[in-house]
């Protein structure tokens, strides 16, 4: 680099950082959007191109028509590189989904759930057992390959946090209280939205495939006898759904659904 010193800014207003580098006379530039942070997009790229090639291979999807809307969409193109949590989220759970069963997937749940905590399995365990329940059916339970791989979900996901606690007086109760449950159940007049803000969220950001994906949602319910079918659409709305009932909104939070909406639109196309 040159030398200089770079500093991290965290803002937990809106949960974007940015990494400033100093270019003399007191003057400091903005890093971030140009470092080598936002590769993680080109993972969640990555990704979304081997779930349309593998876990949902029977729906026709091309993969690299795939992670060409995604990474042509709207919102991921605004925050699917930015120095926050939410992009490193969506990476872990397009990696879950596109390599479930195997023991590669409880291993993204891990780094999914170091980046964000516990709301990583919104967008991956739920759905499947939403659609396992609803169609009271055991098979799309399979996805989560149930056997000692599991293991690795804690070993990656809870050192950090549990040093952290452990060295942080008073630091666990916040983060369980302030930052997951009155997150959740408490109205954010900074951050809060009606019932469809996420549906917004959705159309907007979907753009300029909003069509597509359209005309993908019809077609995969149509088709929706076959499990893939399922857990796809389950996929989109577990994470558009349960946010909504949330007292704490942002556009961020919708990042993890996008791959799913990527292979949407690749079939409405």
């Amino acid at each position: 680099g040159s030398g200089r010193a770079s500093i991290v800014i965290g803002n937990f207003s809106n949960e974007m950082m940015a990494l400033y580098t100093s270019v003399g006379h007191g003057l400091f530039i903005d890093e971030a959007p140009r470092s080598a942070v936002g590769r993680n997009s080109l993972l969640t790229l990555t990704f979304t191109a081997i779930a349309a090639r593998r876990g949902f291979a029977p729906l026709g999807v091309r993969p690299g028509l795939a992670a060409w809307l995604l990474g042509t969409s709207a919102l991921f193109l605004a925050i699917g590189r930015a120095l926050a949590s939410d992009p490193f989220l969506a990476a872990a759970v397009a990696g879950f989904w596109a390599l479930a069963p195997s023991a590669w997937a409880p291993a993204l749940l891990g780094a999914g759930f170091l980046a964000k905590g516990p709301v990583v399995l919104v967008p991956t365990v739920v759905p499947i057992l939403a659609v396992a329940l609803l169609s009271r059916d055991r098979a799309p339970l399979a996805r989560l390959g149930w056997g000692r791989a599991w293991w690795l979900l804690p070993a990656i996901g809870l050192p950090w946090y549990l040093v952290v606690a452990a060295s942080t007086p008073g630091l666990l109760p916040y983060f369980l209280g302030d930052q997951i449950w009155a997150r959740y159940a408490t109205p954010d007049p900074q951050r809060g939205g009606p019932p469809w803000y996420f549906v917004v969220v959705l159309a907007a950001g979907a753009l300029p495939w909003t069509p597509a994906l359209i005309a993908g949602l019809i077609r995969t319910w149509h088709e929706r006898a076959r499990l893939e079918a399922r857990l796809l659409l389950a996929w989109l709305f577990a994470p558009l759904v349960l946010p909504a009932l949330s007292g704490s909104k942002l556009p961020a939070y919708l990042l993890p659904a996008f791959p799913a909406v990527a292979l949407l639109a690749a079939r409405g196309l």
